[in-house]
């Protein structure tokens, strides 16, 4: 048989035939009239058991020492499942320690200060499965209220951190997937950026005295029109509005947020603020129908433009988590 019958009929690549070839594991006679690979039954066996003996993980070493011994199946296969045991028993170790860690750091820890968080032992009976479900709440709730936690940390702010993370991962299914995905493709320099336009942002408006509401409105609609004009930021909000924008919401509306405002009073005072521009921003909006009428034809049920949260996630869409990556990946993320 051909080799096309063959990639269809084990689900492998070409690429990946061509190297099984290459190192042995089948030795297809070459046709005489067009040079073309001729495999034979056996040589497609083989492959779909090389596939299935991958598909556990097996070493290539190993899966050599299969081919050739073959009545050693079950010793193989078990000697697989040790190696197995043994990979698992030295990651649990490694989540044991870092669940010690994430009972004991602060939300803005810096990796010079780890080693004095180290505990031999945790306080807490380690279930795996929980902690990594919470983890993925704590990291993603870090992320979303970054620009809220660069202040000194005491012990009660420690508490009042792990409060916020037990309420957040009370709530975090399968709604936040997608959300944690995204996070989770950001790298390092796209954090920071984003983190500290964040940080600078909310100070700028809780360190306002007097605070000028209309002010922050008349600038906030520089952003908006900037939005209209940007087909790039306007594509990935509707990529992104169901499974990305709308979960992020409950991080500002959530029963952690009443915890967030002890932890940082800034959180309280700039919600209030943004509250009180809000309204500021609807009124320049009615007198400016070039803008309304691009956001209600080219956004169409992606956003309410009398919905507090999406003017609010508007207005900080442009420097935000959601516009790092481009949006072919955007796409993949969101519809995986």
């Amino acid at each position: 048989m051909r080799l096309q019958e063959i990639l269809e009929r084990t689900g492998l690549t070409r690429k990946a035939v061509y190297f099984y070839i290459s190192e042995g594991l089948i030795k297809p006679e070459r046709s005489e009239e067009n040079g073309y690979f001729e495999f034979s039954t056996k040589d497609l066996h083989t492959l779909q058991t090389v596939k299935l003996l991958r598909d556990t993980g097996m070493s290539m070493e190993h899966i050599k020492d299969a081919i050739v011994h073959p009545t050693q199946a079950n010793f193989f296969l078990h000697r697989q499942v040790h190696e197995i045991k043994e990979s698992i028993e030295q990651e649990m170790q490694q989540l044991k320690l870092l669940n010690s860690l994430f009972e004991e750091i602060p939300p803005n820890a810096t990796t010079p200060s780890l080693i004095k968080y180290r505990k031999e032992e945790s306080s807490a009976e380690f279930n795996p499965l929980i902690f990594l479900h919470s983890d993925d709440a704590n990291m993603v709730s870090i992320i979303m209220y970054a620009g809220f936690l660069d202040i000194p940390v005491n012990e009660y702010r420690r508490f009042l951190w792990h409060k916020i993370c037990a309420v957040i991962a009370t709530d975090f299914d399968e709604r936040y997937q997608t959300l944690t995905r995204l996070i989770y493709r950001l790298d390092s320099t796209m954090i920071r950026h984003v983190s500290t336009f964040q940080y600078e942002t909310i100070r700028k408006i809780t360190e306002a005295e007097p605070f000028d509401a209309e002010r922050l409105a008349e600038e906030s609609l520089k952003r908006i029109e900037a939005f209209c004009s940007n087909q790039a930021l306007q594509q990935m909000w509707i990529i992104e509005y169901e499974a990305v924008l709308k979960p992020s919401k409950q991080f500002y509306r959530a029963g952690a947020a009443p915890l967030l405002k002890e932890y940082n009073p800034a959180f309280g005072c700039f919600l209030d603020r943004i509250a009180e521009t809000i309204p500021y921003i609807k009124e320049m909006l009615k007198k400016r129908s070039d803008l309304t009428k691009i956001l209600i034809q080219k956004m169409g049920p992606y956003m309410d433009l009398e919905n507090e949260s999406d003017l609010f996630f508007l207005l900080n869409f442009e420097v935000s988590i959601y516009t790092c990556l481009s949006i072919e990946e955007l796409k993949q993320i969101c519809q995986a």
